[in-house]
């Protein structure tokens, strides 16, 4: 296997599972499996790659991403957007070097309640285009200046709860 591999792109193919041998590739920074027919849930083994820096798993079939996405420290984009998603581990809380973050187009029907640190280090939220029915409280309380940078936070999700006023904007934000 070539383990000093740091980009893979894997775009536009038929590959229906995430092998756990991607374990393996420890240097890896990018990674492009956007379009590859995906199906089922991520591999435990994704948490090895503790270097990445951009995923792209876009339009596929997965349904779940392990809780030990929380190691990859070094994210700052992760596109899941168009797949299976119900839900997304709490654990992407640890994510706090993320930039851009996009879920739009998945059956979320709730956002982790723990999100709120990954939140101060985001410029791009999509969450558009699932089944929410409320924002989580770092979400609705994030400050004006904040909202206008994170894009597309209630689009197409037509049935959101009306928020209320923000108690004080994140100081960090």
């Amino acid at each position: 296997m070539m383990t000093s591999l740091e980009v893979m792109k894997l775009q536009r193919n038929a590959i229906p599972v995430m092998l756990p041998e991607i374990g393996g590739l420890q240097q890896m920074h990018h990674l492009d499996m956007s379009h590859s027919k995906i199906q089922g849930g991520l591999p435990p083994e994704f948490g090895l790659l503790q270097l990445l820096v951009t995923c792209d798993l876009s339009y596929n079939m997965i349904s779940e991403i392990p809780p030990n996405i929380a190691v990859l420290v070094r994210l700052e984009l992760f596109d899941a957007s168009h797949n299976q998603l119900t839900e997304i581990p709490s654990a992407i809380e640890n994510l706090t070097a993320l930039r851009t973050l996009n879920l739009a187009s998945n059956r979320l029907e709730s956002l982790p309640l723990a999100l709120g640190p990954a939140m101060h280090s985001l410029e791009r939220l999509d969450i558009s285009c699932n089944r929410l029915t409320e924002l989580p409280q770092p979400v609705r309380s994030c400050s004006a200046r904040c909202k206008r940078r994170c894009s597309h936070l209630g689009s197409c999700a037509k049935h959101l709860t009306p928020s209320p006023p923000p108690v004080a904007p994140l100081a960090t934000c």
